[in-house]
């Protein structure tokens, strides 16, 4: 046997696309060729990560588990990589996911999986890979598992022609007959073809010819086999299309000529049949599809304004718990604040007063005792300086108490005012804020302002303190330096007093001894008497005189004190009370500022938290719409699929039927040696099991080599010859010898048999 051939060790159950420019050329891959054969051509360089080319050995190598999860790998990168959009997948990659779709799609390595390799093929696709696109649309034909999908099949074939591939512009013509997935068009059909034709693609020229035959002679399009007998095959005539019977002949038909009417007329029948069933399953499957549709609409409608009256509802709830707890922890906080600050305003004012009692106190008491000490020297002095400094200081205590009464309930009630238009305005700002914010914000919001309030009181309290002490250390300095200032000048004015009194008694007394001397010596014959009278008379009228200007001085130092000191206390008064008003002005402000950054910030947290919650409800809604969307698009998908599954397979058991009653009525062929020339089929035209025995240069190579193993394996007379034609780019054109019996178990003796022979078998699955 020439050509070349598979292992004969034993033997293999392959699942197979099709054949050739048929089925398996579309996936870019034949079952029988060399390794190399499968991924040369349109195959990309190699990936990056080399696991392209790794999967490619193994695969040369028989590993396809191996080969397999080296294709995974690129695949897997590529993917990623598109998904990233920080660049393009490389041309190894790409091509990994169409083989790593191969494999799935056999069984090769990995358990057969149609869906997945659906999935690796679509991939592909949609990264520009026109033989993935191919591969893709061949699937949507029917193939591998999945459901037949029409529209899509044209869809992706329509992408694959547009890349350039000639195999796609084919298939879609075919479509494009039929009316499958596509409006029927046979002239747009026929151009295709021939685009395809003349850019050298042989089946694309038969199929011109057939097309352009069939419209000739106003067939329906279809049937795709072009079958080869030869006459002896044939013991009995069959039956002919009725067009041709009824049609007069002027010679007798040859056997080749009905066995060819018989192939039409049976394919007719078949797809008439076939076109009935899709038809009938079209329909149905239209108005299933519709009212799942409209199900799947009135579901989703109400899974939406259910989600949506949740959602209101809840944020609803939350938002009026949230402006209620907001309301408690504000009127706690502000209750709390104030009272502190009016405790700890009371214990500085108490505190203060203490004090300045205290100093006052200790003042009167060093009054006091210089009172007493001076008793001894002026007693009268003494007791009216001492009953005009307790007026003086009684008056001034009581002034000082007033003043700082009426200024300590002025400062309390603009500040009472000023808290409470602050209280006001933030209340209402507050509020306006307020009425869509969460639980959350309100609390930060109310210890922001805690703390502020916190922070003005201690600063306020601190302020008021500092300046209470400064007061109290201003005034004790100014007492201090006005009781030594009236103590020196007291001091002076008594020393003056004193010493005046002294010269003037010292001056009246020598005057008075001189006179007494003179008058004594002039008249100490006069009288003794009149001498002492008028000596105690110039002594009486001296001390008279000495004692009213020393209380006329005292009674000057008295008033010049009373005065210095009034006016110094007045001076330490207005400047306590200026200072105290300008700390008080720069707390209020202080407090003011801090309140109005906390109320800032708070509100735009709050607006801030807001547009998160809203974000967040909005997100939770358009997921549970996409959750509801996708569960109806998933069910529709699959009723869809189910009513399709169940239209093919009726359609494949009535295709089956019309086939087993064509086999019955066909010839047995005889014991002898066989003289019967194989039947050159289109791939399209075989349906089920046969056994590959081997691939040729020639359709008469085959049949040789048909003739040689009938003599090796008699099992093979009760066999029919099937030839494929197809084509690759490396190879060229070939022809496959395939073995086709009646039921599968007498296949796998059949090819059993050829392989205890030393000869090649596998048995090949077709689908149409």
């Amino acid at each position: 046997m020439s050509g070349r051939s598979l292992k004969a060790s034993r033997v293999k159950v392959m699942m197979t696309a099709g054949a050739f420019s048929g089925v398996l050329l579309l996936s870019g891959a034949l079952i029988g060729l060399p390794a190399s054969s499968v991924w040369a051509g349109a195959a990309p360089a190699e990936s990056a990560d080399g696991s392209f080319d790794a999967g490619l050995k193994a695969w040369q190598n028989g590993d396809y588990a191996l080969a397999a999860r080296e294709w995974q790998k690129a695949a897997e990168a590529g993917q990623k990589m598109a998904e990233s959009g920080k660049g393009a997948p490389e041309p190894g990659q790409i091509a990994a996911m169409r083989n790593l779709a191969h494999l799935y799609r056999w069984g090769r390595g990995v358990p057969r999986d149609p869906e997945k390799a659906r999935e690796w093929y679509e991939r592909a696709a949609n990264l520009g890979f026109d033989r993935a696109q191919y591969n893709l649309a061949v699937m949507y034909m029917g193939d591998s598992g999945i459901p037949a999908d029409y529209p899509k099949a044209a869809e992706w074939f329509q992408k694959a022609a547009s890349l350039g591939s000639l195999p796609a512009m084919v298939e879609l013509a075919r479509l494009l007959e039929k009316g499958q997935g596509v409006p029927r068009d046979p002239e747009r059909a026929l151009r295709l073809l021939e685009n395809a034709a003349e850019a050298g693609h042989e089946g694309a020229r038969a199929e011109l010819k057939r097309m352009r035959e069939a419209q000739s002679d106003s067939l329906e399009a279809g049937a795709t086999a072009s079958v080869v007998v030869n006459p002896s095959a044939v013991d009995e005539p069959v039956a002919t299309s009725p067009a041709k019977a009824e049609s007069p002949a002027p010679v007798e038909k040859t056997s080749e000529q009905k066995s060819e009417e018989a192939r039409k007329a049976l394919a007719e029948k078949i797809a008439a049949q076939k076109a009935a069933a899709e038809a009938a399953a079209a329909e149905k499957r239209q108005a299933f599809v519709k009212a799942t549709a409209e199900k799947a609409a009135a579901d989703k409608a109400a899974a939406e304004k259910a989600a949506a009256e949740k959602v209101a509802a809840e944020k609803a709830a939350a938002e009026k718990a949230a402006a209620e707890k907001v309301a408690a922890e504000k009127a706690a906080a502000e209750k709390i604040a104030a009272e502190k600050v009016a405790a700890e305003k009371a214990a500085a004012e108490k505190a203060a007063a203490e004090k300045v009692a205290a100093e006052k106190a200790a003042a009167e008491k060093v009054a006091a005792e210089k009172a007493a000490a001076e008793k001894v020297a002026a007693e009268k002095v003494a007791a009216e300086k001492a009953a005009a400094e307790k007026a003086a200081a009684e008056k001034v205590a009581a002034e000082k108490a007033a003043a700082e009464k009426a200024a300590a309930e002025k400062v309390a009630a603009e500040k009472v005012a000023a808290e409470k238009a602050a209280a006001e305005k933030v209340a209402a700002e507050k509020a306006a804020a307020e009425k869509a914010a969460a639980e959350k914000v309100a609390a930060e919001k109310a210890a922001a302002e805690k703390a502020a309030a916190e922070k003005a009181a201690a600063e306020k309290v601190a302020a008021e303190k500092a300046a209470a002490e400064k007061v109290a250390a201003e005034k004790a300095a100014a007492e201090k330096a006005a009781a030594e200032k009236v103590a020196a000048e007291k001091a002076a004015a008594e020393k003056a007093a004193a010493e005046k009194v002294a010269a003037e008694k010292a001056a009246a007394e020598k005057a008075a001894a001189e006179k007494v001397a003179a008058e004594k010596a002039a008249a100490e014959k006069a009288a003794a008497g009149k001498v002492a009278a008028e000596k105690a008379a110039a002594e009486k009228a001296a001390a008279e005189k000495i004692a009213a200007e020393k209380a006329a001085a005292e009674k000057a130092a008295a008033e010049k004190i009373a005065a210095e000191k009034a006016a110094a206390e007045k001076a330490a008064a207005e400047k306590i009370a200026a200072e105290k008003a300008a700390a008080e002005k720069a707390a209020a402000e202080k407090i003011a500022a801090e309140k109005a950054a906390a109320e800032k910030a708070a509100a735009e947290k709050i607006a801030a938290e807001k547009a998160a919650a809203e974000k967040a409800a909005a997100e939770k809604i358009a997921a549970e719409k996409a959750a509801a969307e996708k569960a109806a698009a998933e069910k529709i998908a699959a009723e869809k699929a189910a009513v399709e599954k169940a239209a093919a397979e009726k359609v494949a058991a009535e295709k089956a039927a019309a086939e087993k009653l064509a086999a019955q009525k066909a010839p047995t062929p005889s014991g002898k040696a066989p003289t019967v020339k194989a039947i050159e089929v289109a791939p399209q035209a075989v349906d089920g099991f046969m056994a590959h025995l081997g691939q040729f240069r020639s359709k008469a190579e085959a049949e040789r080599a048909w003739m040689a193993l009938q003599g090796k394996v008699p099992a093979l007379a009760q066999a029919q010859a099937i030839v494929i034609k197809g084509f690759t780019p490396d190879q060229g054109y070939s022809y496959m010898l395939y073995a086709q019996t009646t039921d599968n178990a007498a296949l796998v003796s059949l090819c059993n048999a050829v392989t205890a022979q030393k000869g090649a078998c596998e048995i090949h699955r077709f689908y149409r």
